[in-house]
């Protein structure tokens, strides 16, 4: 287990520091996740938080399309289609997902 501490929030959604990103990924935090919670917390964060095969393969699977890499550019775009398609996970389901991994979440 570890701790995330001070994490950023923008527009609701839970931002990590690279440091934390890492330690997800270390971690191997979204094994156990769905494509669209992959989704949903990946695409709004500044910094790889699981390996990019699973995340850009979960990315093609919600979309229903090849995303191409080139279009993680543009994020904006993707953010627009992916709301638009599924809509977007709110700020305590991001929470209810960390909880889950055995994760605490504090805010300083």
């Amino acid at each position: 287990m570890f701790f995330l501490l001070d994490y950023g929030e923008v527009d609701g959604m839970m931002i990590l520091t690279k440091h934390q990103a890492k330690k997800c990924l270390e971690n191997d935090m979204s094994k156990n996740w769905t494509a669209k919670q992959i989704v949903s917390f990946q695409l709004y964060q500044d910094y790889l938080c699981m390996p990019f095969k699973r995340f850009h393969n979960c990315l093609d699977e919600v979309l229903g399309r090849p995303v191409k890499i080139h279009e993680l550019i543009f994020s904006q775009n993707l953010h627009d289609e992916f709301e638009n398609k599924v809509g977007s996970m709110d700020f305590q389901e991001i929470k209810d997902l960390f909880l889950h991994e055995q994760l605490m979440l504090f805010r300083l």
